[in-house]
């Protein structure tokens, strides 16, 4: 019975053996740049929520209220960010007159209270706060979108 041989010519492994590495290669590469492009999007959302309740603190006693959702999406440079505005916790309530102040409770919730006078069970005084919430959406390339979801952030700064 006569044995067949297979060629000893290896000429064109190195090339097969590329390919599949650099598939491999690429697809790390992609899922990497998948989230860090998520999270240089939350980076400039971060940035501009804080440089919108900034300018708000600022101008505490006459807020421009209606230009703060411009504000926001201007310095996140994101036109399609969502912006919501809420002041004690009762959206699109805010008010540069007659204002009625609040205590902030660990919960997130707000107690209403007379303005300065001692919160129950808290070592600050009832104030005035605004909340500014944003969402902005993202559609990650590669990974599933469960692990990255819509960019929620929010932060409450205390006016009076």
């Amino acid at each position: 019975m006569a044995r067949t041989t297979l060629p000893a010519d290896e000429s064109g492994v190195v090339a097969v053996e590329f390919a599949l590495w650099s598939t491999l290669l690429f697809l790390v590469i992609s899922i990497g740049l998948d989230f860090a492009l998520y999270y240089i999007q939350r980076s400039k959302v971060d940035e501009a929520l804080s440089a919108t309740a900034i300018s708000a603190f600022n101008a505490r006693l006459s807020v421009p209220y209606a230009d703060l959702p411009t504000t926001m999406r201007a310095l996140s440079e994101n036109p399609a960010l969502d912006v919501g505005l809420s002041c004690n916790g009762q959206a699109n309530a805010c008010s540069n007159t007659a204002r009625e102040c609040a205590c902030l409770q660990a919960d997130g919730t707000y107690h209403a209270q007379a303005c300065a006078s001692a919160c129950s069970g808290m070592t600050t005084t009832a104030g005035y706060y605004l909340t500014i919430r944003s969402r902005a959406g993202y559609t990650p390339f590669m990974v599933p979108r469960s692990l990255t979801g819509d960019i929620v952030r929010q932060t409450t700064v205390r006016l009076q």
